[in-house]
């Protein structure tokens, strides 16, 4: 979670492939098998402040053969029609492939490593969404002493699921509310993987850290910034975005000291001060690194939209004051597997293309967007009051 936790965990499982197309360089030896590979989690369209639907998720590859593997080209492809629905060159897989405990930045899988690729497939915000989805992969196999060969596989099918995503009301009150890391695949909670057993679980997918800017737009705290009473986010109220049961909170977590980074922290502590809310129809809420002593609700509660659970703070995983919210598949902080939502109504103030580089980018019309995912830099307005029936 982040200005959370920067770890990156790791683990796998493995499938067949579905069929694999061969070209060989030269018959100098036997071929070896091809990577496994498979789909996280199936994706689910959600439609972002950019005007796109995205499918985000991650393809595991385990190579288990004694050669390097060089993912080249990776295709997706819709798996009924076999049309192309994207495609990432060897550039573009550079920045969205990471290979477990490599020292840097690299799309080759050595003999018996793993890796992810980090995908958000974008679609027309109308239009139809593919059932399934498939994937080719063009592969290099080198093996010390011997010419390269070329691999041609299709891998990883998995359904799309096409149920609309949770809608809810604002989680803070008022505007200037930067997303300082959300989706798609840029932002470290994308990159979130965690090892449960024999899976991997993303329950940040589609995390959302708000921090608050002043009133010149230019930074989150305004005096001493090792005080967390000088983030302007500090104390702000945290509301419940839908009706539905608390199931479970934690309390009595003393805040951090900004701008330091937390020490390393056990897993169930990353979250902080929380609260995690059942939404009912197996979707789960969880507003987390709330303010020491400020959680005022309790397990079996029943809340409305717009009830106070607590207020913003900076403990568990966090360096600053924030609030990291997101939605789940189960009733866990973390172990479970992110799902899409969306805020019923908003307004876009702007967005920060590149937040190492933080200009402004005045906001596409309309100003006013209903039922979308902000995306990371877009700065928001929830307004000050209520939603009529709020």
């Amino acid at each position: 979670m982040a200005a959370c936790s920067r770890s990156r965990a790791v683990l796998g499982t493995t499938t067949v492939l579905a069929a694999v197309l061969v070209l060989v360089a030269s018959p100098v030896a036997a071929l070896p098998s091809a990577p496994s590979a498979h789909v996280v989690a199936a994706p689910s369209p959600v439609l972002g402040t950019d005007m796109q639907r995205h499918l985000v998720y991650e393809v595991l590859l385990e190579n288990r053969a004694d050669v390097s593997v060089t993912i080249d080209r990776l295709v997706v492809r819709d798996a009924a029609t076999h049309e192309r629905v994207a495609a990432f060159g060897a550039q573009a897989l550079a920045d969205l492939v990471i290979v477990l405990d490599s020292p840097g930045p690299t799309t080759t899988l050595p003999p018996g490593s793993t890796a992810f690729a980090f995908l958000d497939v974008t679609l027309p915000a109308r239009g139809s969404v593919p059932k399934a989805l498939t994937h080719r992969l063009v592969l290099s196999l080198q093996r010390p002493g011997l010419p390269s060969r070329r691999l041609i596989v299709e891998a990883a099918p998995t359904g799309v699921d096409r149920r609309a995503p949770v809608v809810g009301g604002r989680p803070l009150r008022g505007g200037n509310l930067l997303v300082a890391d959300g989706c798609c695949s840029r932002g470290v909670h994308a990159h979130s993987l965690v090892p449960f057993g024999d899976q991997w679980l993303n329950a940040q997918r589609y995390a959302i850290d708000f921090l608050r800017l002043d009133e010149t737009m230019s930074t989150t705290s305004v005096g001493d910034p090792t005080r967390n009473e000088s983030y302007v986010i500090w104390g702000a109220d945290v509301l419940a975005v839908a009706r539905g049961t608390i199931v479970a909170t934690r309390d009595g977590i003393a805040d951090n000291t900004p701008p330091l980074d937390p020490p390393p922290l056990p897993l169930d502590d990353l979250s902080g001060n929380n609260v995690l809310q059942d939404l009912g129809g197996g979707r789960f809420a969880l507003y987390a690194h709330l303010q020491n002593g400020s959680v005022r609700v309790h397990a079996g509660d029943q809340v409305h939209r717009g009830d106070v659970l607590g207020a913003v703070g900076n403990s568990g995983g966090s360096n600053e004051p924030h609030l990291h919210f997101h939605v789940t598949d189960g009733p866990s902080a973390l172990a479970a597997n992110a799902l899409p939502y969306v805020f019923d109504k908003f307004r876009l103030q702007g967005t920060i293309p590149d937040l190492t580089n933080p200009e402004i980018v005045p906001p596409a019309p309309p100003l006013v967007r209903r039922s979308q995912l902000p995306l990371m830099g877009d700065i928001l307005d929830f307004g000050p009051k209520p939603p009529p029936g709020g």
